[in-house]
């Protein structure tokens, strides 16, 4: 198998000419977004307040209480849809884990 050397060289040159230029875009981008950041810092402030209230709402929220009511009422549904009764014609006295 013989190799052009003219060929390989081109296909090296465009190789790393297309390598250089995706860097340079990305290295484009990199700059616009520090850039806009730079602009709007108050909407990004905001936007991460926002999110950080959205999350200790959540964790408050819920409470293993909660959860633990949450996991009854799931199993009395699959216990009811498993003999075909509807939920007030049986009653579940306890519940343990295996």
């Amino acid at each position: 198998m013989k190799v052009n050397p003219e060929l390989l060289g081109q296909s090296l040159e465009i190789m790393v000419l297309g390598m250089a230029g995706i860097f340079i875009v990305l290295t484009v981008l990199l700059l616009a977004v520090k850039v806009l950041l730079k602009i709007f810092p108050e909407k990004v402030k905001k936007e991460e307040l926002k999110s950080a209230k959205t999350d200790t709402i959540e964790k408050v929220s819920s409470s293993p209480k909660k959860e633990e009511e949450e996991l009854t009422a799931t199993i009395i549904a699959a216990i009811s849809e498993d003999i075909n009764l509807p939920v007030d014609k049986f009653k579940v006295t306890k519940i343990s884990e295996i």
